[in-house]
């Protein structure tokens, strides 16, 4: 798993492999980090991040994306994303289809720097819009339900 998320991983410097990896100090001095931690050190270094389908009816992994400020690509055709009615998921993430999985890397290339700003910049106002007060996401959806249910009714009254 740590190779694949290294795959993704688009440093803001020139780097080497050996670079990006955590460095780990001899074991007489320090212990080892635990796998999830070097997997979250990565993912705070990386613009992108992998995120595949899950157990539920979404991943854990997108939400990771999310808190911890990377792109999610989303490699999964049927992955519902959370408050999908008022979330615009397309602003700030990126989804590949199963048969173009093995182009990834060539995708998130493509990305200008400026296109990457600005799915950066929506990321972070959905991160605080949405995902960091619960409150905040649910009053979102009342609100957006009742601007449809007003908008069905008058679309059944105007001639």
């Amino acid at each position: 798993m740590e190779r694949l998320m290294h795959a993704f991983h688009v440093p803001s410097h020139a780097c080497t492999p050996a670079c990006c990896m955590p460095r780990v100090s001899p074991p007489t001095l320090h212990p080892a980090p635990a796998p999830c931690t070097l997997h979250r050190v990565l993912q705070l270094r990386s613009r992108f991040a992998l995120a595949p389908a899950g157990n539920g009816l979404h991943s854990s992994r997108l939400m990771e994306a999310v808190f911890l400020g990377a792109i999610p690509v989303v490699a999964e055709p049927n992955l519902l994303l959370p408050f999908c009615d008022v979330v615009d998921w397309s602003a700030f993430s990126v989804r590949v289809a199963p048969e173009r999985w093995r182009e990834i890397p060539a995708i998130l290339r493509a990305i200008s720097p400026a296109e990457l700003a600005r799915m950066q910049a929506a990321l972070a106002a959905a991160r605080v819009a949405y995902f960091e007060a619960p409150m905040r996401t649910a009053v979102s959806l009342v609100v957006f339900r009742m601007q449809t249910l007003a908008n069905e009714g008058l679309a059944e009254i105007a001639p």
